[in-house]
């Protein structure tokens, strides 16, 4: 979205824009994470870094960017390196610390992300939603005077259209990432109450939970709506979610 944004002609930025799909990310997450990072990086480590917190150091002769920032709801740290740094890293990692890290893909983060409540942009926030809507009030310092957008974002505030909430899988043969949810049965006339964002199986949970946009009148938790196929009119699946805190799993938080 800020490429987007950077790039359309009509916000006239005076900004160079750097495109470089050459540099890696590794992510070391889970209660052990800064344990490993101090073992990487010794007495130069990021492993005092606040959360959010972020810097260059050095590992392998180079200087690597590493942030302390989680996309799993565990602490966690991303490294940033080109090819040659990462693939020592990755190896260090294995070989040193095999009793410790487990390598694992996009599939494990986006259980993990979801499990933690963690939204994925162009899937749960795609641009046109406001902060309050997916419940990222957090970031946004109303008590500000001065910044760009707070009229609309203060108006936007008071009456949000959606909130972003957790489902779960009550009933039925389960439901995947565009389906959508009607409330008040699943006849024709069904009221449409929102859409499923994101899908998975919780293997920590053994449930099928879900990120969905629900419009604020049935945005309760404990209530149940009733699911239809995305491509489908209006029959169900005979699937019944559960409206939920979107955090299913909840782990210790970091201080700001």
């Amino acid at each position: 979205m800020l490429m987007q944004t950077a790039r359309d002609p009509g916000h006239h930025f005076d900004v160079n824009l750097h495109v470089d799909d050459d540099l890696h990310c590794l992510m070391i997450q889970g209660p052990a994470a800064a344990g490993v990072i101090t073992s990487l990086f010794g007495d130069d480590t990021p492993a005092s870094y606040r959360k959010f917190g972020h810097g260059l150091a050095r590992l392998a002769d180079t200087s690597v960017l590493v942030a302390r920032t989680s996309y799993s709801g565990e602490d966690g740290f991303e490294i940033f390196a080109y090819p040659d740094t990462a693939q020592t890293i990755w190896n260090t990692l294995l070989r040193q610390h095999a009793d410790t890290v487990s390598p694992a893909g996009f599939t494990a983060l986006n259980i993990a992300r979801i499990e933690a409540g963690l939204l994925f942009f162009g899937q749960d926030m795609t641009g046109q939603e406001t902060p309050a809507e997916l419940g990222l009030d957090f970031i946004v310092d109303a008590e500000k005077t001065d910044f760009r957008g707070r009229k609309n974002y203060l108006a936007c505030h008071k009456s949000p259209r959606i909130m972003t909430m957790g489902v779960v899988l009550e009933d039925g043969p389960g439901f995947t990432a565009g389906d959508r949810l009607t409330a008040n049965g699943t006849r024709a006339d069904a009221e449409q109450a929102g859409i499923i964002r994101s899908a998975v199986h919780s293997p920590w949970l053994d449930k099928t939970i879900g990120i969905a946009h629900i419009s604020t009148a049935y945005a309760v938790t404990g209530s149940n709506l009733d699911v239809v196929p995305a491509g489908t009119a209006s029959h169900s699946s005979g699937a019944r979610v559960q409206v939920t805190s979107r955090r299913f799993i909840r782990q210790p938080v970091l201080p700001l």
